[in-house]
């Protein structure tokens, strides 16, 4: 699955913090590979505010270089799948959710 830098830091909060053992080592692989690497790091021009909460890329660099594809497992797919389904169902998706909601909902689909 391709997915952006900010599909997948949005990606990363939507995975539960607290569960059972099993979803928990999901999780953590889910995060692994989610999360942004040192290459990206520096290729992107990655900069966090730890005071502000927020992180910031250049976009441009991003485009250039197009989305990460990604081996996320089934069960990592559908715990993503399940909390936008939810944010979906409380009418609670905001826009910055609405490419997530499609790949993710496709792949649950598919899967």
């Amino acid at each position: 699955m391709k997915l952006s830098i900010m599909e997948r830091l949005m990606s990363m909060n939507l995975l539960p913090s607290e569960a059972d053992y099993a979803t928990l080592k999901i999780v953590r692989e889910a995060r692994s590979l989610l999360g942004i690497t040192s290459e990206e790091f520096e290729a992107f021009k990655v900069v966090s505010d730890p005071e502000k909460g927020t992180i910031v890329w250049d976009v441009e660099a991003e485009k250039a270089l197009g989305e990460r594809d990604l081996l996320l497992s089934p069960a990592a797919i559908g715990l993503i799948a399940a909390a936008l389904a939810k944010l979906e169902k409380d009418k609670k998706l905001t826009d910055q959710h609405f490419t997530l909601y499609e790949k993710f909902y496709a792949a649950e689909k598919q899967g």
